[in-house]
């Protein structure tokens, strides 16, 4: 299993393995993990980790290194040391004005990573989505600092859920500050030639608040997009679209 630690003392985001056997590469001793990114003395977090496969993860953290909270991504190997591939301090995923926070990752299916944020560049906060190659660059036709996933409506969005979608793309659900009483469901679906599809309501809510709290990939055809929310409070499953997401939504 792979934990990722935040030490608020020495500022820096550091990766341990804990495993039957962990390779000697890896520290033995809790309170001397392996550093993720050494060469730095900015202030991180590790926001979400995506196994590679061959026993190490592609780890996507904020860092602050540029004077306010961006988006970077490393690749540790599974002897505990970074992969030489990658750019050394880190993968600059978003490195956009405003902080980038509550960061998700979710693996392609081809070998690479989608990666969504909530970015704040202009002042309302939004959803935008990038894809990470295995190789530690951003994949061709990403915009940069991320896509947008909603570039009409105005108001704030709350930080995403995201899943893969069956078909190496990429589906993301967040809360809509659609008034001051009323909040939301929305949802995008980015393909794999990050075209983006949907950009509609994915639930509306009769209490006035609506509130994804995750997204699981299910079976294929035939599925509908999330429908009105119910009692305050109360879990509601609903489906997204003809790919089987079901997006779990709570009052």
């Amino acid at each position: 299993m792979l934990s990722v630690h935040r030490l608020r003392s020495s500022l820096a985001v550091a990766v341990l393995l804990i495993a039957s056997r962990a390779s000697a590469d890896w520290s033995h001793d809790p309170r001397i993990p392996n550093a993720l990114i050494p060469n730095t003395f900015s202030t991180q977090r590790a926001d979400a980790a995506v196994p590679d496969g061959n026993g190490g993860a592609y780890v996507f953290f904020e860092d602050d290194r540029n004077g306010n909270k961006d988006v970077f991504g490393m690749h540790v190997l599974a002897n505990g040391t970074d992969d030489s591939a990658w750019p050394v301090n880190g993968l600059a995923i978003c490195t956009a004005v405003g902080d980038q926070t509550a960061i998700k990752a979710v693996a392609d299916g081809l070998g690479g990573i989608w990666v969504a944020w909530n970015d704040n560049r202009s002042g309302v906060t939004k959803n935008y989505a990038s894809r990470v190659a295995g190789v530690g660059t951003i994949q061709a036709g990403i915009p940069v600092n991320g896509l947008l996933l909603d570039a009409v409506r105005a108001n704030a969005q709350g930080p995403p859920q995201i899943t893969a979608d069956l078909a190496n793309g990429l589906v993301v659900v967040w809360q809509y500050t659609f008034k001051a009483t009323d909040f939301d469901v929305y949802a995008a679906r980015c393909n794999m030639s990050h075209a983006l599809g949907w950009l509609g309501p994915g639930a509306s809510s009769a209490a006035g608040r609506a509130k994804p709290v995750a997204t699981v990939t299910g079976g294929g055809g035939g599925c509908r997009r999330p429908g009105r929310d119910h009692a305050a409070g109360a879990p509601d499953l609903g489906k997204i679209g003809d790919i089987g997401i079901e997006a779990v939504l709570r009052g």
